[in-house]
Protein backbone atom coordinates (compact mmCIF):
# COMPACT_ATOMS: atom_id res chain seq x y z
CA UNK A 1 0.00 0.00 0.00
CA UNK A 2 1.34 3.40 -1.00
CA UNK A 3 -0.43 6.16 0.91
CA UNK A 4 -1.15 9.56 -0.54
CA UNK A 5 0.14 12.10 1.97
CA UNK A 6 -1.41 15.57 1.91
CA UNK A 7 -0.12 18.62 3.76
CA UNK A 8 -2.59 21.42 4.48
CA UNK A 9 -2.70 24.81 6.10
CA UNK A 10 -5.64 27.23 5.85
CA UNK A 11 -6.43 27.41 2.13
CA UNK A 12 -9.98 26.10 1.73
CA UNK A 13 -10.33 27.28 -1.88
CA UNK A 14 -7.35 25.36 -3.21
CA UNK A 15 -7.88 22.41 -0.88
CA UNK A 16 -11.40 21.87 -2.20
CA UNK A 17 -10.03 21.59 -5.74
CA UNK A 18 -7.26 19.22 -4.61
CA UNK A 19 -9.72 16.95 -2.76
CA UNK A 20 -11.96 16.79 -5.82
CA UNK A 21 -8.94 15.95 -8.00
CA UNK A 22 -7.98 13.16 -5.59
CA UNK A 23 -11.53 11.83 -5.69
CA UNK A 24 -11.36 11.36 -9.47
CA UNK A 25 -7.90 9.81 -9.84
CA UNK A 26 -7.64 6.94 -12.32
CA UNK A 27 -6.13 4.85 -9.52
CA UNK A 28 -7.24 5.53 -5.96
CA UNK A 29 -4.86 5.30 -3.04
CA UNK A 30 -5.79 2.84 -0.32
CA UNK A 31 -5.20 5.53 2.28
CA UNK A 32 -4.99 9.31 2.51
CA UNK A 33 -2.85 10.63 5.36
CA UNK A 34 -3.30 14.35 6.03
CA UNK A 35 -1.13 16.60 8.16
CA UNK A 36 -3.14 19.73 8.97
CA UNK A 37 -0.81 22.44 10.27
CA UNK A 38 -2.03 24.57 13.16
CA UNK A 39 -2.93 28.24 13.12
CA UNK A 40 -0.35 31.01 13.39
CA UNK A 41 -2.89 33.14 15.24
CA UNK A 42 -5.84 31.90 17.35
CA UNK A 43 -8.38 33.74 15.21
CA UNK A 44 -7.54 31.83 11.98
CA UNK A 45 -10.90 30.37 10.94
CA UNK A 46 -9.30 28.91 7.81
CA UNK A 47 -7.81 26.09 9.87
CA UNK A 48 -11.21 25.14 11.30
CA UNK A 49 -12.78 25.22 7.84
CA UNK A 50 -9.98 23.11 6.37
CA UNK A 51 -10.37 20.51 9.10
CA UNK A 52 -14.14 20.42 8.66
CA UNK A 53 -13.58 19.82 4.95
CA UNK A 54 -11.05 17.05 5.67
CA UNK A 55 -13.38 15.29 8.11
CA UNK A 56 -16.12 15.27 5.45
CA UNK A 57 -14.10 12.90 3.22
CA UNK A 58 -16.10 9.69 3.44
CA UNK A 59 -15.10 8.01 0.17
CA UNK A 60 -11.51 7.15 1.12
CA UNK A 61 -9.79 5.76 4.22
CA UNK A 62 -8.42 8.98 5.69
CA UNK A 63 -6.18 9.60 8.69
CA UNK A 64 -6.01 13.23 9.76
CA UNK A 65 -3.24 14.49 12.00
CA UNK A 66 -4.23 17.91 13.35
CA UNK A 67 -1.25 19.91 14.53
CA UNK A 68 -2.16 21.80 17.74
CA UNK A 69 0.19 24.67 16.79
CA UNK A 70 1.73 26.04 13.64
CA UNK A 71 4.91 24.24 12.64
CA UNK A 72 5.33 26.01 9.31
CA UNK A 73 5.48 24.41 5.90
CA UNK A 74 8.92 22.74 5.93
CA UNK A 75 8.80 21.41 9.52
CA UNK A 76 5.26 20.08 8.98
CA UNK A 77 6.39 18.17 5.88
CA UNK A 78 9.68 16.92 7.33
CA UNK A 79 8.05 15.71 10.55
CA UNK A 80 5.05 14.31 8.71
CA UNK A 81 7.04 12.27 6.22
CA UNK A 82 9.37 10.99 8.92
CA UNK A 83 6.25 9.80 10.77
CA UNK A 84 4.72 8.23 7.63
CA UNK A 85 7.92 6.37 6.82
CA UNK A 86 7.88 4.59 10.17
CA UNK A 87 4.96 2.51 8.84
CA UNK A 88 5.21 2.77 5.05
CA UNK A 89 8.04 1.97 2.64
CA UNK A 90 6.99 4.58 0.08
CA UNK A 91 4.57 7.48 -0.28
CA UNK A 92 3.11 9.92 -2.77
CA UNK A 93 3.10 13.51 -1.52
CA UNK A 94 0.92 16.55 -2.28
CA UNK A 95 0.40 19.95 -0.73
CA UNK A 96 -2.94 21.74 -0.55
CA UNK A 97 -2.07 24.09 -3.40
CA UNK A 98 -0.88 21.47 -5.90
CA UNK A 99 -3.68 20.35 -8.21
CA UNK A 100 -2.94 16.84 -9.48
CA UNK A 101 -3.93 15.64 -12.95
CA UNK A 102 -6.26 12.62 -13.19
CA UNK A 103 -3.40 10.16 -13.71
CA UNK A 104 -1.11 11.68 -11.06
CA UNK A 105 -1.35 9.01 -8.34
CA UNK A 106 -1.25 6.16 -10.86
CA UNK A 107 1.84 7.64 -12.54
CA UNK A 108 3.60 8.16 -9.21
CA UNK A 109 2.94 4.54 -8.20
CA UNK A 110 4.25 3.25 -11.53
CA UNK A 111 7.38 5.40 -11.30
CA UNK A 112 8.02 4.42 -7.67
CA UNK A 113 7.86 0.79 -8.74
CA UNK A 114 9.99 1.31 -11.86
CA UNK A 115 12.79 3.26 -10.14
CA UNK A 116 12.77 1.48 -6.78
CA UNK A 117 16.02 -0.41 -7.47
CA UNK A 118 17.85 2.64 -8.81
CA UNK A 119 19.57 4.14 -5.76
CA UNK A 120 20.51 7.24 -7.76
CA UNK A 121 16.86 8.30 -7.92
CA UNK A 122 15.81 10.06 -4.73
CA UNK A 123 12.27 10.90 -5.79
CA UNK A 124 9.85 10.85 -8.68
CA UNK A 125 7.83 13.90 -9.57
CA UNK A 126 4.69 14.88 -11.33
CA UNK A 127 5.86 18.26 -12.57
CA UNK A 128 8.91 18.77 -14.77
CA UNK A 129 10.54 21.88 -13.34
CA UNK A 130 12.50 22.29 -16.57
CA UNK A 131 9.47 22.15 -18.90
CA UNK A 132 10.40 25.12 -21.16
CA UNK A 133 13.83 23.70 -21.83
CA UNK A 134 12.38 20.41 -23.04
CA UNK A 135 9.28 21.53 -24.91
CA UNK A 136 10.08 19.18 -27.82
CA UNK A 137 11.55 16.40 -25.70
CA UNK A 138 10.19 13.12 -27.16
CA UNK A 139 10.25 11.00 -23.97
CA UNK A 140 7.93 10.61 -20.97
CA UNK A 141 10.61 10.84 -18.27
CA UNK A 142 13.17 13.50 -17.47
CA UNK A 143 16.12 12.78 -15.20
CA UNK A 144 17.10 15.95 -13.40
CA UNK A 145 19.39 16.85 -10.50
CA UNK A 146 16.72 19.31 -9.39
CA UNK A 147 13.85 18.45 -7.09
CA UNK A 148 10.29 19.59 -7.66
CA UNK A 149 7.90 19.56 -4.71
CA UNK A 150 4.83 20.01 -6.92
CA UNK A 151 3.57 16.47 -6.43
CA UNK A 152 6.13 13.76 -5.85
CA UNK A 153 6.86 10.37 -4.37
CA UNK A 154 9.79 8.74 -2.61
CA UNK A 155 10.90 5.72 -0.63
CA UNK A 156 11.41 5.45 3.14
CA UNK A 157 15.04 4.38 2.98
CA UNK A 158 15.95 7.36 0.78
CA UNK A 159 13.98 9.81 2.90
CA UNK A 160 15.52 8.48 6.10
CA UNK A 161 19.02 9.13 4.71
CA UNK A 162 18.37 12.88 4.64
CA UNK A 163 15.67 13.43 7.28
CA UNK A 164 18.09 14.17 10.13
CA UNK A 165 19.91 16.77 8.01
CA UNK A 166 16.60 18.40 7.04
CA UNK A 167 15.45 18.66 10.65
CA UNK A 168 18.68 20.48 11.56
CA UNK A 169 17.94 23.32 9.11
Amino acid sequence: MIPLVLFTYNRTDTLLRVIEAIRYQTKMPDKLIVFSDGARVPTDDGILNVRKMLHSIDWLDTEIIERPKNLGCAPNIINGLTTVFKDHSQAVILEDDVLPARHFYEAMVLMLEHYSANEQVFAVGGYPSVSKAVANYPYDVIMSPRFSCWGWGTWAERWNRIADDLEQR
